[in-house]
């Protein structure tokens, strides 16, 4: 979703970044996957953005990060509060299905 606010900036971008927000805002169901990747002050403060606009609506995050993680640094915690708003945490543990079939040639 970040990428997409850059792409609004061009000349020729079919969508302005207030109607961007606005689709955002608006629908159902949010899917926020892989939560805690390294964003840049620009993504972070987008991160903010959506998640403000999505506060007592539904989403679902995803994270490989723990809880002291997703909170380290004030933009974290900012971030962190607004997700965690209303929020039903569901702690998975497991093996990352993506090494499921890898094998290491030494």
């Amino acid at each position: 979703a970040i990428s997409m606010f850059r792409s609004t900036y061009s000349n020729s971008a079919s969508e302005h970044e207030s109607e961007l927000l606005k689709i955002i805002k608006s629908v159902d169901l949010m899917v926020i996957d892989d939560y805690g990747i390294k964003l840049n002050d620009y993504g972070m403060g987008k991160l903010f953005q959506i998640l403000e606009s999505r506060v007592d609506k539904h989403n679902i995050i995803t994270t490989n990060l723990r809880l002291e993680e997703m909170t380290n640094g004030l933009d974290s915690e900012r971030i962190f509060s607004r997700m965690i708003k209303n929020a039903t945490v569901l702690e998975m543990n497991g093996m990352d299905y993506r090494l499921k079939n890898l094998k290491v040639i030494r």
